[in-house]
Formats: C-alpha cells, structure tokens, sequence
C-alpha cells in the first residue's frame, strides 16, 4: 500500500477534478490503514454528503471527533449535514462548538447563520450572517442571507455602510437576492431594497420580473416623496393607488396607516393597520405603530389595549433569557444604562437631559447607549455628562446586548418604549439584571422581560396595576421633570377682549368627538377663536382637511387659526396670544400642557381610562389645579366656559402658574434624587424577589426628597 501521506494526496487530486468515486476509494484504503486518521473521516464524509448519503457523513464525521473533539473544520462540515437532515438545532450547536475553536471559520458561521433562521431566530441569525459577509465580503450567499435576515428581523445596523462598498456578484442567487429585497422592503429599509433590485437589473437587465419590481419600488418611493413635500393627501392617493396593484405592499400599508392617524381618523387607521398586521403578522415595528395608534381612538378600552400589548410581547418579544446574577450592592457604584434613539432636542430632552446631569455621581455611574444619528447641543450635553457614551447605531441586537453586558451594567432603563427606533426586543436577551421602562413612552410595554415601570400614582393608579406587565414604581414627584433648553415667554398680561383658546398637540390626537367638543366651547363663548399649531398644517392639503373635518362640526374657518408648529421657542412665544389651552382625549398632551402651564396658561383636560390619557391630569394634580380636570366631555365644556368668562381670573393665573409648575415639575434636582433613589430601590427590590414575577404586587414608592 503506497504511504499514507501519498493516499491522502491522490484523494485529494481526485476530489478537487469531481473524481468523487475515485477519491473515496482512496480514503477508504487510507482509513483501513489508518481507522482514525481525521482527515480522511472529515474529506470521505463531505463526499458522502454531497452524494446525498448523510446519515454515513455523519457516522464519518463523529469517528472523526472522537478523535480530535476540538476540530474545527469537522464541526462545520457537519453542521453542514445537520442542516440538510433538517436538525437545525444540532446544526446550531455544532457551528457555535466550531466558533468556539476557530472564530473566523466561514464555513461555521454561515451554518450558524441558517441554522439559526430555520430556528425562527432571525435577529440573531442576520447577527451570524453579518459576521460570515464580513469574513467575506465576496460571497453572495452570505450577504444575500444577511440582508433577508436583517429585513425579517428590522435590523438595520451596518446595511447602509456596507451598501457604500462594492456588492458581490449575486451571480446565481437571483432568487435569493429578491427575497432579500423584499424581506428589506417590508422590515421598512426600502433604500437599502432599492440597492438590490439595482443590483440585480445590472446583471439582468432584460429580467422583466426585476423591472417590475424596480417600478413598483419607485411608485413607493414617490408616495414618500409626496409625503415629505407634505402633499399628504397626494400621498394617500398614491399608497392606495400602489395598494390596488399590490395589496401586501407593506411600505404602502404603514404610509397609508400613518397618514389616516395624522389626519384624526384614528377608526380608519386602525383598520389600515389591521389590515398591514394581517398580512405581515412577524412584522414587530408594524404592531407597535398600531399599538400607538390604538390609544388614539376613543373607541379603544383600557383592557383592550393593556391585552394588546401583551400580545404584541408573546408575538415579536422572543424567549426571554434567564435573568443575570446581580453584583454585590456594597462598595461599587452601581452602574446604569440608559437606551435610547432620541438622546437630542425633543422630548427625551427636553424633559431629561438637565436631570441626567443632576442624577447621583456619587453612588453610580451612567452609560448612554445611543441609538440615534442626531448630534445637536443636547446630544453633546448627555455625551458630556456620561460616565460612558457609546454609539449604538450600528450594532445590531446581539451586539448591543454583548456590549451592555461587557458594561456589567445593573440597571438598564429603557427610554423608548414602543415608539420609533425602539430596541425592545433587545431586552429579551435580559443583558442586565434589572430592567426598566420610563420616559418616551405612556403604557407598559407588555413584556415579561421589563421588570419595573417608572410613573406615578395619577397617571398610573395603583388599581390599574393588573394592566402592567411590569411593576408599577411610583414617584411622588411626578413621572417626568420638565426643563426645557429654551425659555419661556416672559409674562405679559392678554389685553384682546376676544378670548383665545389654543391646542398645539399633533392633529392626530383631534378627532371627531374632540371637535364636536370644541365646537359646543365656541358656540357657548361667542366671537372667541381656536388657534392650533401642528406641523400638519404645513401641508396645505391636511390643512384644507382639517378645515373640512371642522366645518362638519359646526366650526367655521374664520373662528379657527391655524399654524404650522415652527421651533419650540416659537411655540411657547405663542402662548402669550392664548388664554385656554383646551387637551385633546383619549390621547392627551404632556410636553404641550407643561409648556402652556409654564406659561401661564390653564389647561382644560378629560381624564382618561389608560396612561395617555392621564398625562395632563397628573400634571394638573400636581400643580394643585384639579378643577381643571373633567371627568365626561359636558363637564370639559362647563370649566372652559368659565374659564373664559372670567378674564380677571385669568389674569392671575397668567402670573401665579409657572411658579405652581416650577414647584410641581420643574424642580430638576428634587426629582434627580426621587429618580436615583428608584434606580436603587428598583436594585434592591430585585434581590429581595419584588417583582412582577411574583403576580401583581403593590407599586414600589419613591417619597418625594425634597430637602
């Protein structure tokens, strides 16, 4: 028998040619020589694999790790095998004991990658293809798997840096790479979508099925167009025009939805969205839009919408993960994560960015995990007063979870909730041992795998804890601190004997019970008038819509003022032309009621059923000012009307207000220690086993510390 090193050579010649009969005759006269020899186990199982004979791949490919269990090519290969038998699972494992060995093993972590997306994992399965596509860069099977996975599983992080580079030649994965563009179509990344199809007319241009699809792609992206040049109602007619020719248009779906929600008509919103979840029921940022739109409608129940929420959690929240051990509470500073894809001008600044400087530096150290892509003057004060800044943009959810846990973070606080560019799903990975939601958002998230929920007692009533998946926190301060960057119009007395009433919340919280609401306020106030400003008023179509919708209510135009929303300085300089800010309901203000109160002016608010709705009215109580506060639409009729007939009242408001709102939630430090001290109670709580885990448990109580 001619030696073993010259067998194994000869069968490797014939298995490079496609000699596969040859070359297996060769291994097998080398392993008769040799029944271990590792090698020829892994190269005679990967002929039998790709004979079709996978149960005797497998049996070669186990006698080859028995002996070298740490063989990082076998592990692969048989990985590999696993995934044609259908054992995705094993095929998972096997690839990760190979990436263990040898990390940057192609062949393993593109198995990782399917193996994981057959698993319905597709996070981490876009995590996997991601890192094969960077291994090589050239190979069109990995970055075509990535960016489909990416698309099922809204993870967008790196696709638009790698879109700056040179494409791989999609070659025979035509198929593939339509997939990809339609999975990046409807996880929303119509851009990167775009790209492909580009792509792929390139290399086919007489493809007619691809021109087809570039058409449609750019029917989107002229609804779009239309949108930002704030044609609304063209854009409309373009999402149902595209919608008659593809019904299943995701991108056309959520246009449509979100255009009918800033209109007012949160009913036909809803059905919009009823109809997009249908037919893309995996799709997570989807159902969380339709859950922001349903505490718009007052049809809704609080219920109905705790419940929908949950749903939301056992649809796209994922496994959660057992939670971490917590570090010793003695000695370290307790170390706080802070997630968000807003740390700039807007609400999380306006009501955050000078408490995060005034939050505990003594007993804690606070990391911004920023999401974003904004750099303004308020980014650069959270950047400034950071322990740790990181920008998170472009980690996908495995990333970001393996970058907070390198962090050893021991509370991470959840700033977004389910609004836009929230990485909820992110924290069923449960990267920190103590998880909270607080801020940009009004509802609990409807996750197992947040543990607590920042509110207060008016927003958040104890009995309405059933409702939360979280436990309720309570601060006696109020939820929210207000400090906005800009300053409030200095005080001046309203001379006009023509009584002004205001609302500058978004048209979509005005719908039809709102305006018939306001309309029975002008018709008891004669020659009174309503300003409202909103950027939908910048669209001359909304705009005219608007007027319709009010005139169907009894409101002529010439009692109605309307303008665009303009800076936030613009917008509290304009309150010193209103005398009553009227709340829309269900859906209330929060950032529009803290401006008029600062300034001066009286709110007039319905109390709602769910957090949305009781945002004014927890400020209101706060201030001390519940008569302000309506319990049915005739009572919110009765106190604007009083309001506005008694303009010396008025007038003492307009002096005595903005001090009862500085004093009642405009006290940064006060409420920066109420807020420290929760980020500790909540660590503790956790240890002792107070959590919702446990069933609905009474809400955990920061007193008030003022000195």
């Amino acid at each position: 028998m001619p030696p073993i090193n010259d067998l194994l050579r000869a069968a490797l010649a014939r298995q490079r040619t496609g000699a596969l009969a040859e070359a297996a005759a060769l291994y097998r006269e080398l392993l008769a020589a040799e029944p271990a020899h590792v090698d020829a186990l892994q190269m005679l199982g990967a002929i039998e694999h790709r004979l079709g004979r996978s149960d005797e791949a497998i049996a070669l490919f186990d006698r080859a790790l028995a002996a070298a269990p740490a063989h990082a090519a076998v592990l692969a290969n048989r990985a590999a095998v696993e995934l044609d038998r259908g054992n995705a699972e094993r095929a998972a494992g096997d690839a990760r004991a190979a990436l263990l060995i040898d990390p940057e093993r192609f062949g393993a972590q593109l198995n990782l990658g399917l193996a994981l997306d057959r698993l319905g994992s597709a996070a981490q399965a876009s995590h996997a293809f991601r890192v094969a596509s960077a291994q090589r860069p050239d190979h069109a099977g990995a970055f075509l798997h990535w960016f489909r996975a990416a698309g099922v599983a809204h993870q967008p992080a790196g696709i638009a840096e790698r879109l700056r580079r040179p494409l791989p030649s999609i070659g025979g994965e035509k198929h593939l790479a339509q997939d990809a563009a339609t999975a990046l179509e409807d996880g929303g990344q119509t851009n990167a979508a775009f790209a492909l199809l580009k792509a792929l007319r390139a290399e086919s241009p007489n493809d007619a099925t691809v021109a087809a699809r570039i058409e449609i792609a750019m029917r989107y992206a002229r609804a779009c167009s239309l949108e930002a040049q704030r044609r609304s109602g063209d854009a409309l007619a373009a999402a149902d025009d595209l919608l008659i020719a593809i019904p299943r248009h995701r991108g056309a779906q959520l246009l449509r939805a979100e255009l009918l929600l800033e209109r007012g008509d949160a009913g036909s919103a809803l059905d919009a969205y009823a109809a997009l979840v249908e037919a893309h029921p995996n799709d997570a940022v989807a159902a969380s839009s339709r859950l922001i739109a349903l505490q718009h409608a007052p049809s809704a129940d609080a219920d109905e919408i705790a419940a929908a929420h949950r749903d939301w959690a056992q649809r796209h929240a994922g496994p959660i993960a057992p939670r971490p051990a917590l570090r010793a509470a003695a000695g370290a500073p307790l170390r706080i994560g802070w997630i968000s894809p807003r740390f700039s001008a807007g609400v999380v600044g306006g009501f955050f960015a000078a408490e995060f400087e005034a939050l505990d530096r003594g007993t804690m150290q606070h990391f911004v995990y920023d999401d974003g892509s904004v750099e303004d003057a308020i980014n650069a004060r959270f950047r400034a007063a950071a322990d740790a800044h990181r920008r998170v943009d472009e980690l996908d959810d495995v990333e970001l979870a393996d970058r907070i846990r390198n962090d050893r973070i021991d509370v991470l606080v959840d700033l977004a909730g389910h609004s836009p560019g929230n990485r909820l799903r992110l924290f069923s990975a449960r990267p920190a041992p103590v998880q909270v939601a607080w801020l940009d958002y009004f509802h609990s998230t409807g996750s197992d795998a947040i543990d607590f929920f920042v509110s207060d007692a008016a927003t958040s009533p104890a009995e309405t804890a059933h409702r939360y998946s979280e436990r309720l926190v309570h601060l006696d301060g109020g939820r929210l601190c207000y400090a906005p960057d800009v300053a409030t119009a200095s005080i001046a007395e309203r001379r006009s004997e023509r009584v002004r009433f205001g609302c500058f919340n978004r048209v979509a919280k005005i719908n039809d019970d709102v305006l018939a609401t306001w309309s029975a306020i002008l018709a008891a106030c004669p020659g009174s008038v309503l300003r409202l400003k909103a950027s939908a008023f910048d669209d001359a179509q909304a705009r005219a819509h608007f007027v319709a919708r009010a005139a169907r209510h009894g409101i002529d135009a010439d009692r109605l003022e309307l303008a665009g929303y303009g800076t936030h300085a613009e917008v509290l300089a304009a309150y010193a032309d209103i005398d009553i800010a009227l709340d829309p309901f269900p859906f209330s203000g929060c950032a529009t009621s803290c401006d008029a109160l600062a300034s001066g002016v009286p709110v007039v608010t319905l109390e709602g059923a769910w957090p949305a709705g009781r945002q004014t009215a927890s400020l209101l109580a706060a201030a001390g000012r519940r008569e302000w506060i309506a319990q049915d639409r005739d009572a919110y009729v009765r106190i604007a009307v009083v309001l506005a007939a008694d303009a010396a009242l008025r007038g003492r408001w307009r002096v005595e207000l903005p001090g009862l709102a500085r004093a009642a939630f405009g006290d940064v430090r006060r409420h920066a220690r109420a807020l420290s001290a929760a980020l500790r109670a909540m660590r503790d709580a956790v240890e002792r086993g107070e959590t919702r885990e446990r069933g609905v448990l009474e809400p955990l109580r920061i007193a008030d510390r003022t000195p």
